[in-house]
Protein backbone atom coordinates (compact mmCIF):
# COMPACT_ATOMS: atom_id res chain seq x y z
CA UNK A 1 0.00 0.00 0.00
CA UNK A 2 3.08 2.52 0.72
CA UNK A 3 4.50 1.86 -2.36
CA UNK A 4 1.43 2.53 -4.70
CA UNK A 5 0.88 5.71 -2.14
CA UNK A 6 4.55 6.66 -3.21
CA UNK A 7 3.92 5.81 -6.69
CA UNK A 8 0.52 7.74 -7.06
CA UNK A 9 1.90 10.95 -5.25
CA UNK A 10 5.08 10.62 -7.81
CA UNK A 11 2.81 10.74 -10.79
CA UNK A 12 0.60 13.58 -9.11
CA UNK A 13 3.95 15.71 -8.77
CA UNK A 14 5.43 14.98 -12.04
CA UNK A 15 2.25 15.50 -13.86
CA UNK A 16 1.88 19.25 -12.17
CA UNK A 17 5.61 20.10 -12.90
CA UNK A 18 4.79 19.29 -16.80
CA UNK A 19 0.86 20.98 -16.72
CA UNK A 20 2.99 23.93 -15.13
CA UNK A 21 5.76 23.95 -17.85
CA UNK A 22 3.19 23.78 -20.65
CA UNK A 23 0.64 26.07 -19.25
CA UNK A 24 3.08 29.27 -19.20
CA UNK A 25 3.12 30.76 -22.59
CA UNK A 26 6.74 30.90 -23.89
CA UNK A 27 7.34 35.02 -25.49
CA UNK A 28 7.33 34.63 -28.77
CA UNK A 29 10.83 36.14 -30.84
CA UNK A 30 9.95 39.50 -32.85
CA UNK A 31 12.30 40.82 -35.36
CA UNK A 32 12.39 44.56 -36.50
CA UNK A 33 10.91 44.03 -39.46
CA UNK A 34 8.19 42.11 -38.41
CA UNK A 35 7.52 45.19 -35.93
CA UNK A 36 7.28 47.18 -38.84
CA UNK A 37 5.23 44.81 -41.28
CA UNK A 38 2.55 44.39 -37.88
CA UNK A 39 2.60 48.00 -37.21
CA UNK A 40 1.54 48.81 -41.01
CA UNK A 41 -0.88 46.30 -41.16
CA UNK A 42 -2.64 46.96 -38.12
CA UNK A 43 -2.59 51.29 -38.15
CA UNK A 44 -5.64 53.20 -38.22
CA UNK A 45 -3.69 55.77 -40.09
CA UNK A 46 -2.64 53.42 -42.60
CA UNK A 47 -5.80 51.95 -43.47
CA UNK A 48 -7.56 55.58 -43.18
CA UNK A 49 -5.39 56.52 -46.08
CA UNK A 50 -5.67 53.12 -48.06
CA UNK A 51 -9.56 53.97 -47.94
CA UNK A 52 -9.13 57.50 -49.21
CA UNK A 53 -6.64 56.51 -51.86
CA UNK A 54 -9.69 53.92 -53.17
CA UNK A 55 -12.04 56.27 -52.93
CA UNK A 56 -9.96 58.62 -54.91
CA UNK A 57 -9.39 56.58 -57.38
CA UNK A 58 -13.40 55.70 -57.39
CA UNK A 59 -14.45 59.22 -57.66
CA UNK A 60 -11.50 59.33 -61.06
CA UNK A 61 -12.66 56.68 -62.65
CA UNK A 62 -16.50 57.98 -62.38
CA UNK A 63 -15.31 61.08 -63.80
CA UNK A 64 -13.54 59.81 -66.61
CA UNK A 65 -16.62 57.81 -67.25
CA UNK A 66 -18.14 58.96 -71.19
CA UNK A 67 -21.44 57.51 -71.14
CA UNK A 68 -24.82 59.10 -72.42
CA UNK A 69 -27.89 59.85 -69.60
CA UNK A 70 -30.67 58.14 -70.45
CA UNK A 71 -33.98 59.02 -68.75
CA UNK A 72 -37.41 57.45 -69.38
CA UNK A 73 -40.29 60.08 -67.86
CA UNK A 74 -44.64 59.04 -68.65
CA UNK A 75 -47.49 60.36 -68.29
CA UNK A 76 -50.08 57.76 -68.10
CA UNK A 77 -53.35 59.86 -68.95
CA UNK A 78 -53.99 63.47 -69.88
CA UNK A 79 -57.54 64.52 -70.18
CA UNK A 80 -58.72 67.11 -72.76
CA UNK A 81 -61.99 68.22 -74.96
CA UNK A 82 -60.02 67.44 -78.03
CA UNK A 83 -58.50 64.11 -77.31
CA UNK A 84 -62.21 63.12 -75.01
CA UNK A 85 -62.17 60.32 -72.83
CA UNK A 86 -59.89 57.74 -71.43
CA UNK A 87 -57.44 60.87 -72.84
CA UNK A 88 -54.13 60.66 -74.22
CA UNK A 89 -50.85 58.32 -72.74
CA UNK A 90 -47.65 60.13 -73.45
CA UNK A 91 -44.02 59.04 -72.64
CA UNK A 92 -40.56 60.87 -72.94
CA UNK A 93 -37.31 58.68 -73.87
CA UNK A 94 -34.07 61.43 -74.03
CA UNK A 95 -30.69 60.96 -73.65
CA UNK A 96 -27.79 63.46 -72.66
CA UNK A 97 -24.10 63.34 -73.92
CA UNK A 98 -21.59 66.45 -72.90
CA UNK A 99 -18.98 65.49 -75.79
CA UNK A 100 -16.76 67.98 -73.72
CA UNK A 101 -16.67 70.93 -71.99
CA UNK A 102 -19.32 73.56 -72.66
CA UNK A 103 -21.14 71.09 -74.75
CA UNK A 104 -24.35 69.31 -74.57
CA UNK A 105 -25.98 66.94 -76.97
CA UNK A 106 -29.56 65.57 -76.25
CA UNK A 107 -31.34 63.23 -78.19
CA UNK A 108 -35.74 62.66 -77.37
CA UNK A 109 -38.16 60.59 -78.71
CA UNK A 110 -41.59 61.50 -77.62
CA UNK A 111 -44.25 58.71 -78.04
CA UNK A 112 -48.03 59.16 -77.48
CA UNK A 113 -51.00 57.04 -77.55
CA UNK A 114 -54.44 58.36 -77.84
CA UNK A 115 -57.13 55.89 -76.24
CA UNK A 116 -59.87 56.90 -77.81
CA UNK A 117 -58.55 56.96 -81.15
CA UNK A 118 -56.73 54.34 -81.13
CA UNK A 119 -53.36 55.56 -83.01
CA UNK A 120 -50.37 55.90 -81.79
CA UNK A 121 -47.85 58.70 -83.03
CA UNK A 122 -44.46 59.36 -82.87
CA UNK A 123 -42.34 62.49 -82.68
CA UNK A 124 -38.58 62.85 -81.69
CA UNK A 125 -35.85 65.87 -81.48
CA UNK A 126 -32.43 66.58 -82.00
CA UNK A 127 -30.65 69.37 -80.01
CA UNK A 128 -26.79 70.52 -79.65
CA UNK A 129 -26.07 73.56 -77.68
CA UNK A 130 -22.35 74.68 -76.75
CA UNK A 131 -21.49 77.41 -74.17
CA UNK A 132 -18.36 79.44 -73.60
CA UNK A 133 -17.84 80.85 -70.70
CA UNK A 134 -14.12 82.78 -70.28
CA UNK A 135 -14.24 81.83 -66.48
CA UNK A 136 -15.42 78.84 -66.40
CA UNK A 137 -12.59 77.34 -68.93
CA UNK A 138 -9.84 78.76 -66.11
CA UNK A 139 -11.21 76.71 -63.79
CA UNK A 140 -9.73 72.46 -63.90
CA UNK A 141 -12.53 70.15 -64.86
CA UNK A 142 -13.49 67.16 -63.04
CA UNK A 143 -10.70 64.91 -64.09
CA UNK A 144 -8.06 67.02 -63.12
CA UNK A 145 -9.49 67.79 -60.12
CA UNK A 146 -9.88 63.91 -59.50
CA UNK A 147 -6.36 63.00 -60.83
CA UNK A 148 -4.68 65.52 -58.54
CA UNK A 149 -6.70 63.92 -55.59
CA UNK A 150 -5.27 60.16 -56.47
CA UNK A 151 -1.91 61.66 -56.81
CA UNK A 152 -2.60 63.26 -52.78
CA UNK A 153 -3.65 60.42 -51.60
CA UNK A 154 -0.85 58.26 -53.36
CA UNK A 155 1.61 60.88 -51.54
CA UNK A 156 0.18 60.73 -48.13
CA UNK A 157 -0.21 56.68 -48.31
CA UNK A 158 3.63 56.78 -48.90
CA UNK A 159 4.07 59.48 -46.02
CA UNK A 160 1.75 57.74 -43.65
CA UNK A 161 3.56 54.61 -43.83
CA UNK A 162 6.99 56.25 -43.71
CA UNK A 163 6.22 57.95 -40.63
CA UNK A 164 4.48 54.10 -39.17
CA UNK A 165 7.79 52.62 -40.05
CA UNK A 166 10.23 55.06 -38.70
CA UNK A 167 8.27 55.51 -35.62
CA UNK A 168 8.53 51.47 -34.97
CA UNK A 169 12.59 51.58 -35.22
CA UNK A 170 12.86 54.39 -33.13
CA UNK A 171 10.34 52.91 -30.51
CA UNK A 172 12.31 49.61 -31.59
CA UNK A 173 15.61 51.10 -30.28
CA UNK A 174 14.35 52.69 -27.45
CA UNK A 175 13.24 49.66 -25.63
CA UNK A 176 16.16 47.33 -26.36
CA UNK A 177 17.79 50.35 -25.04
CA UNK A 178 15.53 50.22 -22.32
CA UNK A 179 15.86 46.49 -21.43
CA UNK A 180 19.64 46.73 -21.40
CA UNK A 181 19.11 49.29 -18.29
CA UNK A 182 17.00 47.13 -16.63
CA UNK A 183 19.45 43.90 -16.88
CA UNK A 184 22.32 46.56 -15.85
CA UNK A 185 20.27 47.68 -12.94
CA UNK A 186 19.48 44.20 -12.37
CA UNK A 187 23.57 43.52 -12.13
CA UNK A 188 24.45 46.66 -9.69
CA UNK A 189 21.39 45.17 -7.67
CA UNK A 190 22.76 41.44 -7.55
CA UNK A 191 26.69 43.54 -6.64
CA UNK A 192 25.29 45.36 -3.92
CA UNK A 193 23.79 42.54 -2.50
CA UNK A 194 26.90 40.26 -2.87
CA UNK A 195 28.99 42.80 -1.06
CA UNK A 196 26.20 43.09 1.97
CA UNK A 197 26.70 39.56 2.49
CA UNK A 198 30.37 40.12 2.46
CA UNK A 199 30.46 42.98 4.59
CA UNK A 200 28.20 41.66 7.00
CA UNK A 201 29.97 38.29 7.13
CA UNK A 202 33.21 40.73 8.06
CA UNK A 203 31.14 42.41 10.48
CA UNK A 204 30.38 38.86 12.23
CA UNK A 205 34.40 38.37 12.16
CA UNK A 206 35.30 41.51 13.33
CA UNK A 207 37.46 42.72 10.02
CA UNK A 208 34.74 45.57 9.27
CA UNK A 209 32.50 48.12 11.62
CA UNK A 210 28.60 49.52 11.70
CA UNK A 211 29.89 51.80 9.17
CA UNK A 212 30.83 49.73 6.34
CA UNK A 213 27.61 47.71 7.01
CA UNK A 214 25.52 50.70 6.96
CA UNK A 215 27.29 52.27 3.69
CA UNK A 216 26.54 48.73 2.12
CA UNK A 217 22.72 48.68 3.16
CA UNK A 218 22.25 52.43 1.96
CA UNK A 219 23.95 51.06 -1.54
CA UNK A 220 21.50 47.89 -1.95
CA UNK A 221 18.45 50.71 -1.32
CA UNK A 222 19.66 52.54 -4.41
CA UNK A 223 20.38 49.96 -6.65
CA UNK A 224 16.69 48.59 -5.73
CA UNK A 225 15.21 52.23 -6.14
CA UNK A 226 17.15 52.22 -9.97
CA UNK A 227 16.34 48.70 -10.55
CA UNK A 228 12.47 49.39 -9.88
CA UNK A 229 12.38 52.86 -11.65
CA UNK A 230 14.50 50.98 -15.04
CA UNK A 231 11.43 48.13 -14.81
CA UNK A 232 8.58 50.37 -14.50
CA UNK A 233 10.04 52.52 -17.27
CA UNK A 234 10.49 49.40 -19.57
CA UNK A 235 7.09 48.11 -18.90
CA UNK A 236 5.70 51.45 -20.01
CA UNK A 237 7.77 51.43 -22.89
CA UNK A 238 7.00 48.05 -23.52
CA UNK A 239 2.73 48.56 -23.92
CA UNK A 240 3.45 51.63 -25.79
CA UNK A 241 5.30 49.45 -28.25
CA UNK A 242 2.14 46.47 -27.90
CA UNK A 243 -0.26 49.14 -28.27
CA UNK A 244 1.93 51.01 -31.68
CA UNK A 245 1.61 47.17 -33.22
CA UNK A 246 -1.60 46.05 -32.14
CA UNK A 247 -0.52 43.31 -30.41
CA UNK A 248 -0.68 40.95 -27.24
CA UNK A 249 0.89 38.54 -25.41
CA UNK A 250 4.77 38.56 -24.37
CA UNK A 251 6.96 39.01 -27.25
CA UNK A 252 11.40 38.62 -27.23
CA UNK A 253 12.48 41.45 -29.43
CA UNK A 254 15.44 40.05 -31.46
CA UNK A 255 18.19 42.80 -31.84
CA UNK A 256 18.96 43.44 -35.63
CA UNK A 257 22.19 42.68 -36.56
CA UNK A 258 23.55 46.02 -37.67
CA UNK A 259 26.98 47.03 -39.40
CA UNK A 260 28.17 49.83 -38.31
CA UNK A 261 31.02 50.17 -41.45
CA UNK A 262 27.84 50.10 -43.48
CA UNK A 263 25.57 52.41 -42.01
CA UNK A 264 28.63 55.14 -41.78
CA UNK A 265 29.77 54.34 -45.64
CA UNK A 266 25.89 54.80 -46.61
CA UNK A 267 25.62 57.78 -44.49
CA UNK A 268 28.60 59.45 -45.87
CA UNK A 269 27.02 58.73 -49.18
CA UNK A 270 23.97 60.41 -48.42
CA UNK A 271 25.20 63.42 -46.79
CA UNK A 272 27.79 63.77 -50.07
CA UNK A 273 24.54 64.74 -52.20
CA UNK A 274 23.52 67.67 -52.71
CA UNK A 275 20.21 69.22 -51.73
CA UNK A 276 17.99 69.28 -54.68
CA UNK A 277 14.88 71.50 -54.77
CA UNK A 278 12.54 68.78 -56.13
CA UNK A 279 13.10 68.29 -52.25
CA UNK A 280 12.11 71.01 -50.89
CA UNK A 281 9.06 71.12 -53.59
CA UNK A 282 8.37 67.62 -51.77
CA UNK A 283 7.72 69.28 -48.30
CA UNK A 284 3.91 69.40 -47.28
CA UNK A 285 3.38 73.01 -46.29
CA UNK A 286 5.55 74.24 -49.82
CA UNK A 287 2.90 71.56 -51.73
CA UNK A 288 -0.13 73.15 -49.93
CA UNK A 289 1.35 76.88 -50.52
CA UNK A 290 1.74 76.44 -54.18
CA UNK A 291 -2.09 74.91 -54.41
CA UNK A 292 -3.00 78.27 -52.40
CA UNK A 293 -1.04 79.85 -55.35
CA UNK A 294 -2.49 77.85 -58.19
CA UNK A 295 -5.70 78.60 -56.85
CA UNK A 296 -5.08 82.97 -56.01
CA UNK A 297 -3.80 82.95 -59.78
CA UNK A 298 -6.90 81.27 -61.36
CA UNK A 299 -9.38 83.04 -59.18
CA UNK A 300 -7.22 86.15 -60.69
CA UNK A 301 -7.68 85.23 -64.20
CA UNK A 302 -11.31 84.82 -64.01
CA UNK A 303 -11.66 88.08 -62.30
CA UNK A 304 -9.92 89.66 -65.58
CA UNK A 305 -11.56 87.01 -67.96
CA UNK A 306 -14.98 88.29 -66.51
CA UNK A 307 -15.04 91.03 -68.79
CA UNK A 308 -15.11 88.80 -71.57
CA UNK A 309 -18.31 88.05 -73.60
CA UNK A 310 -20.12 84.51 -73.17
CA UNK A 311 -21.09 82.80 -76.14
CA UNK A 312 -23.72 80.52 -76.45
CA UNK A 313 -24.69 78.39 -79.54
CA UNK A 314 -27.42 76.07 -79.89
CA UNK A 315 -28.67 74.09 -83.17
CA UNK A 316 -31.81 71.83 -83.05
CA UNK A 317 -33.48 69.72 -85.22
CA UNK A 318 -37.31 68.22 -85.16
CA UNK A 319 -39.10 66.88 -87.54
CA UNK A 320 -42.82 67.09 -88.88
CA UNK A 321 -45.01 67.74 -91.65
CA UNK A 322 -41.95 70.15 -92.65
CA UNK A 323 -38.42 69.13 -90.67
CA UNK A 324 -37.92 71.91 -88.62
CA UNK A 325 -34.71 72.95 -87.63
CA UNK A 326 -32.93 76.27 -86.27
CA UNK A 327 -29.38 77.55 -85.23
CA UNK A 328 -28.97 80.33 -82.97
CA UNK A 329 -26.11 82.51 -81.02
CA UNK A 330 -25.64 84.16 -77.88
CA UNK A 331 -23.37 86.80 -76.83
CA UNK A 332 -23.45 87.78 -73.45
CA UNK A 333 -21.41 91.40 -72.50
CA UNK A 334 -20.99 91.88 -68.90
CA UNK A 335 -21.34 95.85 -69.40
CA UNK A 336 -20.71 97.33 -66.41
CA UNK A 337 -20.33 95.48 -62.73
CA UNK A 338 -19.49 98.28 -59.32
CA UNK A 339 -17.62 95.47 -57.43
CA UNK A 340 -15.09 95.00 -60.22
CA UNK A 341 -12.31 96.96 -59.52
CA UNK A 342 -12.52 96.05 -56.08
CA UNK A 343 -12.77 92.27 -57.14
CA UNK A 344 -9.85 92.57 -59.53
CA UNK A 345 -7.35 94.68 -56.76
CA UNK A 346 -8.20 91.80 -53.97
CA UNK A 347 -7.48 88.89 -56.67
CA UNK A 348 -3.81 90.89 -57.20
CA UNK A 349 -3.65 90.79 -53.41
CA UNK A 350 -4.50 87.28 -52.51
CA UNK A 351 -1.50 86.77 -55.35
CA UNK A 352 1.16 88.68 -53.93
CA UNK A 353 0.00 86.99 -50.47
CA UNK A 354 0.02 83.64 -51.81
CA UNK A 355 3.47 84.42 -53.22
CA UNK A 356 4.82 85.64 -49.72
CA UNK A 357 3.51 82.45 -48.25
CA UNK A 358 5.29 80.53 -50.47
CA UNK A 359 8.54 81.59 -50.29
CA UNK A 360 8.32 81.62 -46.45
CA UNK A 361 7.22 77.71 -46.65
CA UNK A 362 9.82 76.69 -49.43
CA UNK A 363 12.67 78.90 -47.03
CA UNK A 364 11.45 76.90 -43.72
CA UNK A 365 11.49 73.58 -46.06
CA UNK A 366 15.18 74.26 -46.61
CA UNK A 367 15.82 74.87 -43.36
CA UNK A 368 13.74 71.81 -42.26
CA UNK A 369 16.22 70.28 -44.62
CA UNK A 370 19.46 71.36 -43.87
CA UNK A 371 18.40 70.58 -40.27
CA UNK A 372 18.10 66.72 -40.76
CA UNK A 373 21.66 67.19 -42.09
CA UNK A 374 22.78 68.49 -39.62
CA UNK A 375 21.38 65.86 -37.24
CA UNK A 376 22.71 63.10 -40.10
CA UNK A 377 26.18 64.75 -39.61
CA UNK A 378 26.23 64.51 -35.75
CA UNK A 379 25.15 60.74 -35.22
CA UNK A 380 27.66 59.77 -38.12
CA UNK A 381 30.50 62.09 -35.77
CA UNK A 382 29.33 60.09 -32.55
CA UNK A 383 29.66 56.94 -34.07
CA UNK A 384 32.86 57.31 -35.81
CA UNK A 385 34.25 58.51 -31.86
CA UNK A 386 32.76 55.13 -31.04
CA UNK A 387 35.87 53.69 -32.41
CA UNK A 388 38.18 55.66 -30.48
CA UNK A 389 36.18 55.45 -27.38
CA UNK A 390 36.02 51.88 -27.74
CA UNK A 391 40.26 51.47 -28.12
CA UNK A 392 39.99 53.58 -24.79
CA UNK A 393 38.07 51.13 -22.74
CA UNK A 394 39.73 48.06 -24.23
CA UNK A 395 43.30 49.76 -23.21
CA UNK A 396 41.51 50.83 -19.49
CA UNK A 397 40.36 47.08 -19.58
CA UNK A 398 44.24 46.10 -19.60
CA UNK A 399 45.37 48.47 -17.28
CA UNK A 400 42.24 47.67 -14.81
CA UNK A 401 43.34 43.50 -15.44
CA UNK A 402 47.01 43.88 -14.30
CA UNK A 403 46.09 46.44 -11.17
CA UNK A 404 44.28 44.17 -10.06
CA UNK A 405 46.54 41.18 -10.35
CA UNK A 406 48.86 43.33 -8.96
CA UNK A 407 46.32 43.82 -5.83
CA UNK A 408 46.29 47.71 -6.63
CA UNK A 409 42.67 47.61 -6.87
CA UNK A 410 40.32 45.34 -5.36
CA UNK A 411 37.53 43.00 -6.43
CA UNK A 412 35.08 45.64 -5.49
CA UNK A 413 36.56 47.87 -8.18
CA UNK A 414 37.48 45.63 -10.98
CA UNK A 415 33.60 44.60 -10.73
CA UNK A 416 32.79 48.40 -11.03
CA UNK A 417 34.69 48.88 -13.85
CA UNK A 418 32.73 46.22 -15.35
CA UNK A 419 29.37 47.13 -15.06
CA UNK A 420 30.70 50.74 -16.49
CA UNK A 421 31.87 49.24 -19.46
CA UNK A 422 28.97 47.49 -20.32
CA UNK A 423 26.54 50.64 -19.91
CA UNK A 424 29.30 51.79 -22.30
CA UNK A 425 28.31 48.80 -24.65
CA UNK A 426 24.56 49.23 -24.21
CA UNK A 427 25.05 52.94 -25.13
CA UNK A 428 27.13 51.72 -28.39
CA UNK A 429 23.75 49.95 -29.89
CA UNK A 430 21.70 53.17 -28.91
CA UNK A 431 23.93 55.49 -31.25
CA UNK A 432 23.96 52.51 -34.21
CA UNK A 433 20.22 52.71 -33.81
CA UNK A 434 20.59 56.83 -33.85
CA UNK A 435 22.69 56.78 -36.81
CA UNK A 436 20.11 54.50 -38.45
CA UNK A 437 16.98 56.58 -38.00
CA UNK A 438 18.92 60.02 -38.83
CA UNK A 439 19.61 57.95 -42.23
CA UNK A 440 16.47 57.48 -42.80
CA UNK A 441 14.62 60.43 -41.82
CA UNK A 442 17.20 62.71 -44.26
CA UNK A 443 16.13 59.96 -46.83
CA UNK A 444 12.41 60.87 -46.23
CA UNK A 445 12.81 64.44 -46.02
CA UNK A 446 15.08 64.37 -49.25
CA UNK A 447 12.17 62.73 -51.18
CA UNK A 448 14.16 59.44 -51.50
CA UNK A 449 12.56 55.65 -50.87
CA UNK A 450 13.05 55.17 -47.48
CA UNK A 451 14.65 51.68 -47.89
CA UNK A 452 14.67 50.49 -44.78
CA UNK A 453 14.54 46.93 -45.93
CA UNK A 454 18.00 46.91 -47.41
CA UNK A 455 19.38 48.28 -43.87
CA UNK A 456 17.32 46.44 -41.12
CA UNK A 457 16.88 42.53 -41.25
Amino acid sequence: MMNRRVGLSLAVVCLGVWSGAFSAPQPSPLTLGQAITLALGNSSEVREAELNLTMAQLELAAAKIFLPQVRFQVQPFSLSPRDGFPGTTQGQLSMQLAPFRGADLSVSLNPAFNWAAGTLSMSWELSFSYRYDPVAVLSPSQVELREENVRSAEDALEQTKNKVALEVIGRFGELLAKEAAVALAEAKLSTARARLAEVTEKVKAGLAGALDRLEAELAVKEAEITFRKRSSEYALARDEFKALLGIDGEHELVPPELSADEILARAKELLALDIPWEAVQANGNVQRAQDALGDAERQLRATQAAALPVVSLSAGLRPGNEMEWGIGLTLLFNLFSPERPSQLELAQASVELAQARLKVAEQEAMKAIWNQKAALQQALEDLELLQLEEARWDLEETIMRKKLEADVISVDEWEDFQLRKRAFESDREQRVFNLVLAYLRHRQILGLNLGWEEILP
